[in-house]
């Protein structure tokens, strides 16, 4: 019971701070090597584990950072212009309320027709509150 209640001490400290549960496929031989270093530094994995996790990928994004080709000169991704435009062209129509039509019309003209684009960039609008749904077909647009 001891064990089970510092596991779920452990969980509860990570939910608290900024701590996310990753699940991806990785090399065996990459995997199994990492986690030989994680046992040698700190003489133990359980608990170590996903702050050295955390380290290497720090590491990497401060290396590859300046050379990652989505960065452009004023640092902001290309997904996110683009959403930002979709943004300028949806509050220079002056709307309060917008319908699906004009929504898709802006993303269309700015990020492209595709229905996956569509609905990519429509999420967007929504998981940042641009956005709030009345209904199916028709948008609330955040005043601000």
């Amino acid at each position: 019971m001891q064990n089970s209640s510092i596991l779920q001490k452990m969980e509860e400290k990570k939910k608290a701070t900024n701590w996310v549960k990753i699940n991806c496929y990785v090399d065996k031989a990459v995997w199994e090597n990492f986690k030989l270093l994680v046992l040698k530094k700190h003489g133990k994995i359980w608990g170590r584990l996903g702050l050295e996790v955390s380290k290497a990928l720090r590491f990497y994004l401060s290396n590859n950072s300046s050379t990652h080709t989505h960065n452009l000169h004023n640092g902001l991704n290309p997904s996110i212009q683009r959403l930002e435009k979709i943004k300028q062209l949806l509050k220079q129509k002056g709307y309060q309320q917008i319908d699906f039509y004009l929504v898709k019309q802006a993303i269309t003209r700015v990020a492209g027709g595709d229905q996956r684009t569509i609905n990519r960039n429509l999420q967007l609008l929504l998981q940042e509150e641009f956005l709030q749904p009345l209904n199916p077909k028709v948008f609330q647009v955040k005043n601000n």
